[in-house]
């Protein structure tokens, strides 16, 4: 059974659900997307994250809702409505591919938690049964080790090194490509 409530909201558990981004979650984007530590995982994230910066993502990802005639990008919120994070896929690869890139952060004040891993299983979940996904991908920077624990506690394998892959604050950075595939979910 799906969990897409509406076009633009996927219930997690009682605690959690996915929404589309708007102009009242700007507050908490400035506010965790400004944290250093927050800010060192994101490969594409403007820092300093200003107003600017929340209102461009916020038309952005209608603007690509409206184009595409999906959401590719989610808030993560609590049950109070809060914005705590965010997921999405990259659309890497076109809308009619069977396979696209996963992305994902978290306000540091849920870090440790086990919110992530609950939220990343809920929507590959949900990209396999509702978006025709077969393999959906993620990638960490090297250094970034609870990324990884979360991938792999959800079942994502990982498939190697990628040296030199991504280019963050002006210096090449490897980066660990992972995949899970809908049949090992299966």
């Amino acid at each position: 059974m799906s969990s897409i409530k509406n076009d633009n909201m996927i219930v997690i558990n009682s605690d959690f659900y996915l929404d589309q981004v708007n102009e009242n979650d700007i507050p908490n984007l400035i506010k965790y997307l400004n944290d250093e530590e927050t800010y060192s995982n994101l490969l594409a994230i403007p820092h300093p994250y200003t107003k600017t910066s929340g209102l461009w993502w916020v038309n952005h990802v209608e603007e690509m809702r409206l184009i595409f005639n999906r959401l590719y990008q989610w808030t993560i919120k609590d049950n109070t409505g809060q914005l705590i994070g965010g997921i999405g896929l990259l659309n890497k690869y076109g809308p009619d591919s069977h396979k696209d890139e996963l992305g994902y952060w978290l306000a540091k004040p849920y870090w440790g938690n086990g919110v992530m891993p609950i939220v990343v299983r809920k929507f590959v979940e949900v990209g396999f049964e509702n978006w025709s996904l077969s393999r959906i991908e993620a990638t960490t920077f090297e250094c970034n080790k609870p990324s990884q624990r979360v991938l792999e506690k959800v079942g994502f394998k990982l498939e190697g090194c990628l040296r030199d892959y991504h280019l963050k604050q002006n210096q090449l950075v490897n980066a660990y490509m992972f995949s899970l595939i809908k049949s090992d979910t299966e």
